[in-house]
C-alpha cells in the first residue's frame, strides 16, 4: 500500500466536475473526508461544507467548515463529492434522490484510500532519509529510475556528509528511523 497511487483519471475526473458547479460539498464528515478536504484545498478547488445525514458534532483536526445535514443545504448550482466508505451508499444515494439531486460525483472506495494514505502523515519511526552518495553507476540494469549508468561520476564529499548528518541530527533530535546510503552505486565512492 505504501506505493499504491491515486487512480489519475478519476482524479481528473472529479476535478472536472468540481468545476462545473458553484458550490462544491463533500458527502460524509470523517477522517478520509478530512484528507479529501485537503487534497481539493491542494489541487484549488473551493469545499463549502460536509454534508451528512445527521447532525454531526465530531471535531475537525485539519480545518473547520460547515458541517449540514441534507435537508438544511441549499443544493442548487452545487456538486457533491461523495466521500463515504462504499457501504453506506445505499442510504445515501437514495436520500439524495428523494432530494431531486442527481449530480455527484461517486470516488472509488481505492481512490479514498489511497488518497487519504497519502496524505496521512507519517510517525516518525516510519521515515527514513535517503542520501546519494554518488549519482553514477557501472552497472546497467534495466529497471533503474535513477538513470545511474548515465550520469556523469559525482562523489559526495566527506565533509559534506558529515555536516549534512550533524545537521540531520539537531534538526531530528538524533531520532530517524534510518538512512539509506544510495546513488548510483554507492560502493563505487572512493571514501
Amino acid at each position: 500500500m505504501v506505493f499504491d497511487q491515486p487512480h489519475i483519471y478519476e482524479i481528473e475526473d472529479m476535478l472536472s466536475f468540481a468545476g462545473k458547479y458553484k458550490h462544491i460539498f463533500i458527502y460524509g464528515c470523517a477522517d478520509n473526508q478530512e484528507y479529501l478536504l485537503k487534497f481539493l484545498d491542494i489541487c484549488g478547488v473551493t469545499v463549502e461544507g460536509y454534508i451528512t445525514s445527521y447532525q454531526d458534532y465530531r471535531e475537525l483536526r485539519y480545518r473547520t467548515i460547515p458541517k449540514y445535514t441534507l435537508d438544511a443545504v441549499d443544493l442548487s448550482d452545487s456538486g457533491i463529492i461523495i466521500g463515504a466508505a462504499d457501504k453506506y451508499y445505499d442510504g445515501i444515494i437514495p436520500l439524495l434522490r428523494k432530494r431531486g439531486f442527481t449530480d455527484y460525483f461517486v470516488m472509488s472506495e481505492y481512490n479514498k484510500r489511497t488518497i487519504a494514505h497519502k496524505l496521512r502523515p507519517r510517525p516518525r519511526e516510519n521515515m527514513w532519509i535517503e542520501i546519494n552518495l554518488v549519482d553514477h553507476c557501472n552497472l546497467n540494469c534495466q529497471m533503474c529510475d535513477h538513470f545511474s549508468q548515465l550520469a556523469p561520476p559525482f562523489f559526495l564529499s566527506a565533509d559534506e556528509f558529515r555536516r549534512d548528518m550533524t545537521r540531520l541530527a539537531e534538526l531530528s533530535s538524533n531520532s530517524v528511523a534510518a538512512i539509506k546510503l544510495i546513488g548510483g552505486e554507492p560502493l563505487l565512492h572512493k571514501e
